[in-house]
């Protein structure tokens, strides 16, 4: 897990994810097993940004990212801790979740099996 000691928040309390740590990688959704708990999945279209954001929402360097099109090629579950974050920066209320970075679709240079595999996959 990483933990993070942020400055504190200014204004009303938040939501903040308070913690994050690789989880597991898997071909396919079979292959990751049941939910442990709620799943928020980030799905677009290739190059976009979503490992990107998820660096951002985690305010972490977790998630690979890269120039070229394509290069998340499993779907990837990373465990969160969402918390509340009150206004003397007192954290509260600890939920967690799961963060889903799937791949993209569209820009990526792949064969006509792995297109296919990938949409199977989604």
């Amino acid at each position: 897990m990483v933990e993070r000691a942020d400055p504190p928040p200014v204004g009303r309390p938040h939501r903040r994810v308070v913690d994050v740590a690789y989880f597991k990688s898997g071909p396919t959704c079979d292959a990751l097993g049941k939910a442990v708990a709620p799943e928020i999945a980030f799905i677009g279209r290739s190059n976009v940004g979503k490992s990107s954001l998820l660096n951002s929402m985690t305010r972490t360097k977790l998630v690979r990212t890269s120039r070229t099109p394509g290069q998340t090629r499993s779907v990837n579950l990373f465990t969160a801790t969402l918390g509340r974050v009150g206004r003397s920066g007192d954290v509260s209320e600890r939920r967690p979740i799961v963060l889903a970075d799937l791949p993209g679709y569209g820009y990526a240079e792949m064969s006509k099996a792995d297109r296919a595999k990938l949409s199977r996959l989604l």
